[in-house]
């Protein structure tokens, strides 16, 4: 009986001891003080900047609130939306040993669609040449979908008059055209 308890005392000792001798382990540090700042451009272009700053923090999760997300190391990032809205933007701080912090802001952008070209047809005769060119010939080469067509520059085809594009197609006698160039090509 003695040695079973001198066994149980050794036993409880050792296990006591143990514990006693070991450090525990450091704390984990996570992101504290988290902001975020968001500028949306007045430009109607959709383009907001954003920049998160925390204590702790070695990376920030962006969502962009469309389904776009971006890891960015200091913070700092810039986003141009495709459409007008408001998104839930939420930016996530991470520690060096995994712990995150989170902000959410609701960023509302419009985005102006303007004009991007025009031409007013304002003076009468053939469209400007500075703004408008033509493809002429028969199309073959891909570019004509393999039509029966000849695309021309002839004034009877296209004119401008009281500020109105005209684009005249005109039924033509290709086959005397063609046996007209066969003769005047290949004399004989």
């Amino acid at each position: 009986m003695k040695y079973i308890t001198g066994m149980m005392l050794a036993l409880l000792i050792s296990t006591t001891s143990c514990g006693k001798n070991e450090k525990a382990p450091p704390a984990k540090t996570a992101p504290t003080n988290l902001t975020l700042h968001v500028v949306v451009n007045t430009d109607n272009s959709g383009a907001v900047a954003f920049t998160a700053a925390a204590n702790n923090a070695v990376s920030y999760d962006y969502d962009f609130g469309n389904g776009i997300n971006k890891t960015v190391a200091n913070g700092i990032t810039n986003y141009t939306y495709p459409g007008s809205g408001t998104y839930a933007v939420k930016v996530t701080a991470k520690s060096a040993d995994g712990l995150t912090l989170s902000k959410s802001a609701d960023v509302t952008v419009t985005i102006a669609s303007g004009l991007v070209w025009s031409d007013e047809f304002n003076t009468d005769g053939a469209p400007d040449p500075a703004k408008w060119g033509y493809d002429i010939g028969t199309g073959d080469n891909g570019w004509g979908n393999a039509e029966s067509q000849y695309y021309t520059d002839r004034s009877k085809n296209v004119s401008i008059s009281n500020g109105i594009l005209k684009i005249t197609a005109m039924k033509e006698k290709l086959f005397r055209q063609c046996l007209y160039l066969r003769k005047n090509t290949h004399p004989g």
